[in-house]
């Protein structure tokens, strides 16, 4: 679990049990002083739609454990097979 604080725009965190990447992040308005934390936009990977967030200083959240793995290209054509 990491602080609210530093939560940062691409990072993937699990929002409700949802994987969810930050598309924008915002510290909080200069006149919401009963409020100290920050507003982010995030992006729910499995359905693909868009939520606002709004964390406190002192919250924590899961930062998601991505698995990467490398994408190939095959730079050659495919064999066809030829007939006689």
């Amino acid at each position: 679990m990491i602080p609210a604080t530093q939560i940062k725009v691409g990072m993937v965190i699990l929002f409700d049990g949802k994987p969810c990447r930050v598309t924008e992040r915002a510290p909080r308005d200069p006149g919401e002083l009963a409020w100290d934390g920050s507003r982010q936009d995030d992006q729910t990977l499995v359905t693909g739609s868009q939520v606002e967030n709004r964390f406190r200083s002192e919250d924590k959240v899961v930062r998601a454990d991505l698995d990467h793995h490398p994408f190939a290209i095959p730079l050659t054509a495919p064999a066809t097979n030829s007939r006689s």
